[in-house]
């Protein structure tokens, strides 16, 4: 594919696609956010109205509490007696302007209530200013009455109190339960047919998180977070409503949205694409085609060269064996013959070799032979060429047992190592070639003390077709695909073909699955 196609079908395609996903995203991602905010206000206005109904019980509860205690002068038997005749009234006491305790009386006998009290509330009778403390932001602290709620024995305490004559201060502490009872009288029913909270559950929980009342039909989890959360007013402030809801509007709204972005970006692209798919579509064809008729054209060439080219390397040495060792001049010639006629049989292997690794053709043949025969063959191959560069061949053979093995591939896959070695690596007069066998796989090991292969070029080295572009090719000829196919070959013997830096050069290591005969 040419470059200026890949920039076309970038512009064409990715570009939009990649914007048209951006900003669909970002269209819903905003849209969620204003829908939740829409319903996060829906959510928190009703616990808000619940805690306004709960404000409107505490008024009762004062007016009520007031009525009870409005009597001209108490004592610590009128006291007693509202104690009894009202049940939401646990204790009364009295602290005159200097914050001393009038009620109870602590001079005379107390009841057991009135001592218990006087241990329970010793720390803010102890304090009356608190009385008077602001208990939020708009609270000046020129309160005439109030509440004050504490903890003690792991439950909730309230006392309501009020300035009375002489600046003395009347305080009522409430029993929790009854007045726990009453405000939840006053909630809505929890039996699950409210039809307003068909799909919602609004639950209130105490300051240890545990739940005091829940109504609505809604079901939650362990794991669900509330939509929304409201802590209550003055006294019960420590006290927490928490709104739990399955958000079926927002769920049609929020796909309703991502539903229009998407048809929107599809046809948006569609229409874009139309005009354009058409241009792209022949003129890739066209390339494609092009191809395809230059690579069946190789093919071809290659196997109509191949049989003239054999008979031409067959006759020659033919006549390299007859020829008197006293006529060097014609040796020479007839040497240069042998030696070109088998590198073109080098490169028209490997492109026939390309083209059935293309077409997912390419098979191996196995069989029985010894490895270090093969290696010595394509040494003494290429003995006249490196020596003609001065170049000196050292072999360690270690692989003398018979294995099963393409004997083709092997040699192909030696004769694209050594030829790199004649045309890149010559400068270092050396080629070093090992074996060894371990268990069934076989190790050859190339090495040169050439150049070598830069480090970040390396990954390069097995791609088809690509030649570094430096000193070490210049001048040189070559298609780019002998490592290639030898790492492909390498790899079909059930092993791999890697590169590694040497000495001073480069070090081709081949690793072969090669069973034993008879495996």
């Amino acid at each position: 594919m040419k470059p200026k196609l890949i920039s076309v079908f970038f512009l064409i395609v990715l570009l939009p696609l990649g914007l048209l996903i951006w900003l669909g995203v970002s269209l819903t991602r905003t849209d969620r956010a204003q829908v939740e905010a829409q319903f996060q206000k829906v959510y928190v206005a009703g616990l808000i109205d619940i805690d306004t109904q709960i404000q409107k019980f505490v008024k009762d509860i004062e007016t009520q509490t007031i009525q009870a205690t409005n009597i001209p002068y108490l004592t610590s038997t009128s006291s007693r007696n509202i104690v009894r005749k009202n049940s939401w009234i646990k204790q009364i006491f009295v602290l005159n302007n200097d914050g001393k305790i009038v009620l109870p009386d602590t001079e005379s006998m107390l009841t057991t209530g009135e001592e218990e009290f006087l241990e329970r509330a010793k720390h803010i009778l102890e304090d009356s200013q608190s009385f008077f403390k602001p208990v939020s932001e708009t609270d000046n602290g020129l309160r005439t009455s109030g509440w004050r709620s504490w903890f003690w024995d792991q439950g909730a305490n309230f006392i309501f109190w009020r300035k009375i004559e002489n600046e003395r201060i009347l305080g009522v502490e409430l029993r929790s339960v009854v007045l726990l009872s009453d405000l939840i009288a006053k909630l809505p029913d929890s039996g699950g047919d409210n039809s307003k909270l068909t799909n919602s559950r609004i639950t209130l929980l105490d300051a240890g998180r545990n739940i005091i009342y829940q109504w609505g039909r809604y079901s939650t989890n362990e794991t669900e977070s509330p939509k929304a959360s409201l802590p209550l007013s003055n006294p019960f402030n420590m006290w927490t409503l928490e709104y739990y809801a399955s958000n079926p509007a927002l769920s049609k709204s929020f796909g309703s949205s991502l539903t229009f972005n998407i048809v929107t970006g599809l046809v948006t692209l569609g229409l874009a694409l139309v005009g354009l798919s058409c241009y792209y579509y022949r003129e890739n064809s066209r390339q494609l085609r092009e191809a395809s008729q230059r690579v069946s054209f190789v093919n071809q060439v290659s196997h109509e060269l191949k049989t003239p080219l054999t008979n031409i390397r067959l006759y020659a040495e033919l006549l390299e064996e007859n020829i008197p060792d006293e006529e060097e001049k014609s040796r020479n010639y007839l040497n240069v013959i042998v030696t070109e006629s088998q590198r073109l049989s080098r490169l028209i292997a490997n492109v026939l070799t390309f083209a059935k690794k293309n077409k997912d053709d390419l098979k191996l043949r196995l069989v029985p032979g010894i490895i270090d025969e093969v290696i010595q063959k394509n040494l003494e191959k290429f003995e006249p060429a490196l020596s003609s560069k001065d170049v000196s061949i050292e072999f360690k053979d270690n692989a003398k047992n018979e294995v099963l093995f393409d004997v083709d591939a092997l040699e192909q896959i030696l004769g694209n190592l050594l030829s790199n070695i004649e045309k890149y690596a010559f400068t270092g007069k050396y080629a070093g070639v090992s074996s060894r066998q371990e268990h069934q796989k076989t190790i050859i090991e190339i090495s040169d003390k050439g150049p070598g292969i830069p480090l970040k070029f390396r990954n390069k080295a097995f791609v088809p077709f690509e030649r570094l572009s430096s000193k070490l090719n210049e001048g040189v000829s070559g298609t780019g695909i002998g490592l290639a196919i030898a790492k492909e070959l390498a790899q079909k013997h059930g092993g791999d073909l890697t590169l590694s830096s040497g000495d001073g050069g480069s070090v081709f290591l081949i690793e072969l699955e090669t069973p034993p005969k008879g495996e």
